[in-house]
């Protein structure tokens, strides 16, 4: 963020923003499981506003306060009107597009940060030129009589700077090992993080021991290569944060609203707000939607009104302080919530674990974003972590959200033999070429996805594309697949009308040979297969 806004947001505001975010929203939310961050479709729509405003000689800050007046006052009658019902249009098919988008963007930043630290550190190819040179610094010295003449001095790169002259030869710019030494701790981290997150499923240990050490996995992965990089003693990159509480600009606390070349500035603020409500909403209730799925097993109410009207609090709060917006990041909140998940203690010998459900409470987001908001007063321990080994994290990230959708495991069907294809239960009712088909039409969708939200020109528009998927799904998909498939492979859509009537006045469907509950279930119960792999005959 810091490099994409030009120094404009940087480490110091997101701590602020973290802390403050996430403590009102753990407190006050409908659902606390979801994790407040900024995410990467947010920062993508940051940077476009920011060249926007660069192009048009707008000072950045102002204009967006603006913006984000226009976006809480437009979330604010999406709130009133009931429109977060509009969830119920979206479906796994939209849900793992974004997901995806989401792991791709941290499995990018990983790697383009690896990039930025080769350039600036790049590998010696030719050793011998850097011993053959030397290091000076030239200082331009003026005598008595008034002439100007360049003296060589004989000290370091730091002192050189100090005196005000300038470092000459490659061995003044010559940093042995960097960027290997990166790519090392990078792979290290996300080799410790994700074995550690494979740890829960393992075979040693007992169930408790294994979960702890699987949730403080992350964490562990970051001090074992801190204390590796401070033991090797390489001047590796770090993450930059002020040593005092101010922004990284020079400027106040409170961003100054009028500092704007015109007042119809403000009415242009509209526009890009208007792009940026529905990327929120989209962002926000796509990550509600994963957290809330059925296979969580979830018992208490969702609220995702009521955690608009929140977002909308603090876009307001954060357009004041000239914070960025943070919504439910969907990595974060799915790690949260699998930290969170319950299984049965007693198995039979050989049998796994059954899943039980998830702890659903507000302590550890209040906890967390409590220690993030103090995090501000510990900024010379924070800059002691190497950035390497944060873009390690990213790449975890990335990596383990991706790996736990159904749409990866899809992709992996088209390069397997039918034979060495694992026991899905949507294979059993989707003949494979119709599974292929649904996997080819989704990678088009999110391949123009991308297109889109990497081409500059037309970038702006990227949120109408989520709503696009929608639409594909709603409507595209029907009449290609059957409802049986869909269901499947997808979930059930509802109509617009049935989604936006009130529970109260929607009419009950009464089938004509109705049945109790404990009829229906042991009628609609899955009859267990015998073991040669045959149902038997039940009259």
């Amino acid at each position: 963020m810091e490099r994409a806004l030009h120094h404009q947001m940087a480490a110091i505001e997101n701590i602020i923003c973290g802390g403050i975010s996430g403590i009102i929203f753990a407190l006050f939310s409908g659902q606390p499981l979801n994790i407040l961050s900024a995410t990467g479709p947010t920062l993508i729509f940051e940077k476009i506003l920011y060249d926007f405003c660069t192009q048009s000689h707008w000072e950045f800050l102002p204009f967006r306060f603006w913006v984000g007046v226009w976006v809480a006052l437009l979330l604010f009658i999406l709130v009133a009107t009931d429109a977060s019902a509009l969830v119920g249009l979206i479906t796994r098919f939209t849900e793992e597009a974004f997901a995806t988008l989401i792991s791709v963007v941290f499995i990018v930043q990983a790697f383009q940060k690896l990039y930025e630290i080769g350039y600036e550190a790049p590998i010696t190819i030719h050793p011998e030129e850097v011993l053959q040179s030397t290091c000076h610094c030239r200082l331009e010295v003026n005598d008595p009589n008034g002439t100007t003449y360049s003296k060589n001095l004989s000290v370091g790169v730091t002192r050189c700077h100090e005196l005000g002259g300038t470092p000459e030869g490659l061995q003044c710019f010559f940093k042995p090992d960097v960027y290997m030494f990166s790519v090392v701790l990078t792979f290290g981290t996300f080799t410790i993080a994700y074995a550690l997150n494979k740890f829960r499923v393992s075979s040693f240990f007992s169930s408790k021991i294994r979960n702890t050490v699987s949730d403080f996995g992350v964490f562990i992965a970051i001090v074992l290569m801190t204390l590796l990089t401070h033991t090797i003693g390489l001047e590796v990159p770090s993450l930059k944060v002020p040593s005092s509480l101010r922004p990284t600009l020079d400027r106040a606390w409170i961003v100054d609203i009028m500092n704007i070349e015109h007042n119809w500035v403000i009415g242009i603020a509209f526009f890009p707000a208007a792009f940026y409500t529905i990327l929120i909403v989209m962002d926000q209730q796509i990550t509600a939607v994963i957290v809330n799925r059925k296979d969580n097993k979830l018992k208490k109410g969702y609220g995702y009104h009521l955690d608009l009207l929140i977002i909308t609090i603090l876009v307001l709060i954060c357009s004041i302080l000239g914070l960025p917006f943070y919504v439910a990041a969907t990595v974060l909140s799915v790690m949260h919530v699998d930290s969170l998940k319950v299984e049965s203690e007693c198995a039979a010998p050989g049998e796994k674990p059954q899943f039980l459900g998830v702890k659903e409470q507000r302590l550890t987001a209040i906890l967390s974003h409590i220690i993030i908001l103090c995090s501000v007063f510990l900024t010379s321990l924070i800059k002691l972590v190497p950035l390497p080994v944060l873009t390690g994290i990213f790449l975890y990230m990335g990596v383990v959200s991706l790996l736990g959708q159904q749409f990866v495991q899809r992709i992996a069907l088209l390069f397997m033999p039918i034979k060495h294809q694992p026991d899905y239960t949507w294979l059993r009712t989707v003949k494979m070429k119709r599974v292929h088909l649904f996997t080819i039409i989704q990678i088009a969708s999110i391949v123009a996805l991308f297109a889109v939200k990497f081409t500059s020109s037309i970038s702006m528009v990227f949120p109408l594309m989520l709503v696009l998927m929608v639409i594909i799904r709603m409507y595209l998909l029907e009449r290609i697949f059957s409802p049986q498939e869909l269901v499947a492979l997808d979930d059930k859509v509802c109509g617009f009308t049935e989604i936006m009537t009130p529970p109260t006045k929607r009419r009950p469907k009464i089938a004509l040979n109705s049945t109790t509950d404990e009829e229906s279930s042991v009628a609609f119960r899955p009859r267990a297969k015998s073991r040669n792999g045959s149902v038997p005959f039940t009259p």
